[in-house]
């Protein structure tokens, strides 16, 4: 019996010291910090940047990160920048090929000139340009109606449609009847395919009905952004990708970019192809109160929004959402952390950290799947203790009861 014992005791400390050697080894093929290309050097450079020590991280930290990065052939992670403090203090690029699509890749090879397509986060910027006609005193608020008189008038179920506001596009809360994904019992096509195919998206939008009253349900509509880059047109007489560029992209100095579509429409929901810096300009934006390079683009009041507590969507009821951004609940042990994010399928992601003046950008291949909380997880794991915050990713059921209560 006691030979028994002393053999699994035996065993035990042989299995715990095969993995400390694992690690040790793991550790010690880690690249050296010094040695290691924190940021690329592109031949026009457009960021500030910096080393991780400065801002505060520890390299290992990220060393084991972007080692992680490099193996994941599953979530299939292609760029990921870091940006504290207006400084880019890492920046990589993975060559992991996108798995599960039709869409395009925009280029062979993943790299700082690489424009990839941002798939939903191309509301957020729809959104955004909303912000831009405040700030430009094209609209007065918006509280104000989404969408004309004439829209409504050739409609036969305008019902209720006259009351939709542009705050309740935003926020995804305007009562519309909409199915966004297929169901899988029936195979019928989703309103979302339907409206991509049709002649006239707008038209088909607004033919179908009303399931309540405005402002009751936060449901995610894919409609919403499209009604709003239709709205962006009506009132700026220009077309959305022109507006797009002339009120943001041109400030920013985002030279390189492509808006595209289903059957040639440029639609808000989805088809903007950006560089990750270029993405990153966009969160940087918004952490700096609207201001960039001398110029006043985004009312503070605006930015002021999207960190008002959304409601939590119906589909995923752990994010809340409000004004084109989700809000992924995080606490510092007891203390919620305000942290806004944009999304798009394939693990395309812009997160913000105000109070840490920390911006996240990812993009990804993963469009089969994909874990939709891939981002999150990160931050969780790697790049918050990297600053040295344990702080903790609300998930699924304890977020919505933590919403609730």
């Amino acid at each position: 019996m006691k030979d028994h014992i002393h053999y699994k005791a035996v065993g035990l400390v042989l299995l715990l010291l095969f993995f400390a050697l694992g690690w040790s080894y793991r550790l010690y093929t880690l690249p050296s910090a010094q040695d290691f290309q924190w940021t690329q050097k592109p031949a026009e450079p457009d960021w500030p940047t910096t080393t991780p020590e400065i801002q505060g991280f520890d390299p290992i930290e990220l060393l084991r990160l972007h080692r992680k990065l490099l193996e994941d052939e599953d979530q299939r992670p292609q760029s990921l920048l870091i940006a504290r403090h207006g400084q880019l203090l890492f920046e990589h690029y993975y060559q992991h090929p996108t798995r599960g699509t039709s869409t395009p890749q925009f280029s062979n090879e993943s790299h700082y000139n690489t424009l990839y397509p941002l798939m939903e986060i191309s509301q957020t910027l729809t959104a955004t340009l909303i912000g831009r006609l405040l700030m430009d005193d094209q609209i007065q608020s918006i509280e104000q109606p989404l969408l004309s008189e004439a829209q409504i008038a050739r409609q036969p179920k305008a019902d209720g449609k006259k009351a939709i506001r542009l705050i309740d596009a935003l926020n995804m809360r305007s009562g519309l009847h909409w199915q966004e994904v297929s169901r899988s019992e029936n195979h019928q096509p989703s309103d979302r395919q339907l409206m991509h195919q049709a002649p006239t998206p707008i038209d088909y939008v607004l033919s179908l009905p009303m399931d309540s009253q405005p402002n009751q349900r936060s449901r995610y509509q894919s409609a919403m952004p499209v009604l709003l880059g239709d709205f962006i047109e009506r009132t700026t007489s220009q077309s959305l990708v022109q507006y797009a560029n002339n009120a943001l992209f041109a400030p920013l100095d985002i030279q390189y970019f492509e808006w595209g579509g289903p059957l040639r429409h440029k639609l808000g929901d989805q088809g903007l192809a950006l560089r990750s810096r270029d993405l990153a300009k966009i969160g940087q934006l918004y952490l700096n109160q609207g201001h960039w390079h001398g110029q006043q683009l985004l009312d503070p009041a605006w930015i002021h929004f999207i960190y008002q507590p959304g409601a939590p969507l119906i589909e995923q009821p752990h994010l809340r959402f409000a004004m084109g951004w989700y809000q992924p609940q995080f606490r510092y042990q007891t203390r919620p952390i305000q942290v806004v994010a944009a999304l798009g399928q394939g693990g395309q992601g812009l997160l913000l950290v105000p109070e840490l003046e920390l911006l996240v950008v990812m993009t990804g291949g993963a469009y089969l799947g994909q874990d939709k909380d891939y981002l999150f997880r990160l931050m969780e794991a790697h790049i918050f203790p990297a600053l040295g915050y344990p702080i903790t990713f609300m998930r699924h059921q304890e977020s919505a009861d933590a919403i609730e209560h």
